[in-house]
């Protein structure tokens, strides 16, 4: 059975939804994660409860901020780091010889941490579910990405100059910090409302 394709205007929509539905919660957890991306280990769990935090939105599951410190995230450390590595070794290699397909490529296997979370699969396992469930869909997700990465740079740019017109230091750090945390805030819901159409594809 061919994988279901990426729908973009389904995608923008649920991002949009999901966004405004859990707005308070995603906020909270990304703070907190902002917060305490100094402290050691802690850090590494909460990268990993935000990294899977779109497999519970995609579910529309209530979302608790403090649960980015749960134990649960930091036992998923070693399948983790072995997916991040396979997927770094992959991707080192594509982006050298071509950057446009390595990007792409990067994309296609972004959904391996979502079915390790979800459908309890190995790293390889993952990133071969990953690669499968986003086929006929590489280009879409290059095409969403690519308008949001865009959107953000061309947004902090414009703040970047504002601030520094400002040149009020601590003014600029709040207004920055809150830009990043607004970033992060869409990525996430963005992630989510891919996922919640790319599940369905893997096996």
């Amino acid at each position: 059975m061919e994988p279901k394709r990426v729908d973009i205007a389904a995608a923008a929509a649920d991002t949009f939804a999901i966004a405004t539905r859990h707005a308070p919660s995603i906020i909270a957890a990304v703070i907190l994660f902002l917060l305490t991306l100094w402290v050691p280990y802690v850090n590494l769990g909460t990268l990993i409860a935000l990294t899977l935090l779109p497999v519970r939105l995609a579910r529309d599951e209530r979302i608790e901020a403090l649960s980015i410190f749960r134990s649960e995230y930091r036992r998923r450390m070693g399948d983790f780091l072995l997916t991040a590595a396979l997927k770094q070794a992959a991707l080192a290699l594509g982006t050298a010889l071509l950057v446009i397909p390595g990007v792409v490529l990067a994309l296609a296997w972004k959904p391996a941490y979502w079915c390790l979370a979800e459908h309890d699969k190995s790293p390889l396992e993952a990133i071969r579910a990953a690669e499968a469930a986003t086929r006929g869909s590489k280009w879409r997700l290059f095409a969403l990405f690519f308008a949001f990465a865009l959107c953000a740079t061309v947004a902090g740019l414009a703040l970047h100059t504002v601030c520094r017109a400002i040149g009020i230091s601590l003014v600029s750090s709040i207004v920055l910090f809150a830009f990043v945390v607004l970033v992060l805030w869409i990525h996430t819901s963005l992630c989510a409302a891919l996922w919640k159409q790319l599940r369905g594809n893997v096996r």
